[in-house]
């Protein structure tokens, strides 16, 4: 997990990306967009803070934006048709569904099985077009997304936000990635969480309730986490010695590392190396690294016409 908050680029059409996924673990992610995600293959649970929400193949899920989530399958890996459209696109175009807080949710709770099987069959169609480039595929693919969003909003469970709460939670977000991002390319220095939080010109408390509601865990158990993380990448890739390890993935004292080690996963360093202990998932799932693979476009136009 070399960055927990995720660019989405858009490479065909302004604010809106599409792409088949194959995932059986995508740690813990925070992007600025709205999701939506139609199971194709296989079931996966999308984590999100303290929910969690299943999806079954031909089910279509929901997610609010800046939204902290991570995607877990059991089984076989999960495969799965993601739209993602920024913000941009949402106070652009439907300015009035914008301004408001939604539940991220499995649709199949709002929506009957008729209008999931109808919007899950559209977005099938569009993606083909989407991939293949088809004639007219961008004026198709923004008809669709904007369609398929108004109704899904008028469905969804919304609570109304003000001009300052949308603003605040933009910041709130880039001010998160600017953080994370910092701590990621920093992991092997010492992080202060107040001189942090001088840099950005906030209290300490407001920063750990930053990462409270951003990502559901608090400041140093994420910077904890991330150490470990890269500790036990360390111990896989590497033939290094527990206390190089340790210094290089940020402890300053190698017996707290072990420390962390006995009590998040109940031994030793050196006894998780020997054992093969797979590594639990971030915030408490399990697994043990980012196991996803984006199809190219000739695999998705190859896998949709199956």
């Amino acid at each position: 997990m070399e960055q927990q908050y995720e660019i989405v680029r858009y490479p065909k059409i302004k604010h809106i990306r599409i792409f088949l996924d194959e995932v059986k673990y995508r740690t813990q992610h925070l992007h600025g967009d709205y999701e939506l995600c139609f199971s194709l293959q296989g079931e996966a649970t999308f984590y999100s803070l303290n929910d969690s929400i299943s999806l079954k193949e031909g089910e279509i899920l929901f997610l609010d934006s800046n939204q902290a989530h991570s995607i877990v399958s059991e089984k076989d890996p999960f495969i799965g048709l993601f739209i993602q459209v920024s913000n941009n696109f949402l106070s652009d175009y439907l300015p009035e569904m914008h301004s408001k807080g939604y539940r991220s949710v499995n649709l199949k709770e709002y929506l009957s099985l008729e209008e999931i099987n109808g919007i899950y069959n559209d977005a099938l169609n569009i993606a083909l077009e989407y991939f293949k480039e088809s004639e007219n595929y961008r004026q198709n693919t923004l008809k669709f997304v904007l369609g398929a969003l108004d109704y899904i909003f008028l469905k969804v469970p919304s609570e109304p936000l003000t001009s300052k709460e949308v603003d605040n939670r933009r910041k709130n977000a880039e001010r998160l990635k600017r953080i994370i991002n910092y701590i990621d390319s920093h992991l092997s220095d010492k992080i202060s969480q107040s001189e942090i939080a001088k840099n950005e010109r906030v209290t300490t408390t407001h920063l750990s309730h930053l990462f409270k509601e951003g990502l559901g865990i608090n400041f140093q158990d994420y910077l904890n986490e991330r150490r470990l993380e890269r500790a036990i990448q360390l111990m896989r890739s590497s033939s290094k010695g527990m206390i190089d390890i340790s210094y290089e993935s940020g402890f300053s004292d190698p017996k707290y590392m072990s420390r962390l080690f006995q009590k998040r996963f109940g031994c030793s360093p050196k006894e998780f190396k020997n054992k093969n202990i797979l590594y639990p998932i971030t915030l408490g799932h399990r697994d043990e690294a980012i196991l996803e693979r984006i199809y190219s476009e000739e695999e998705a136009i190859k896998y949709l016409l199956k």
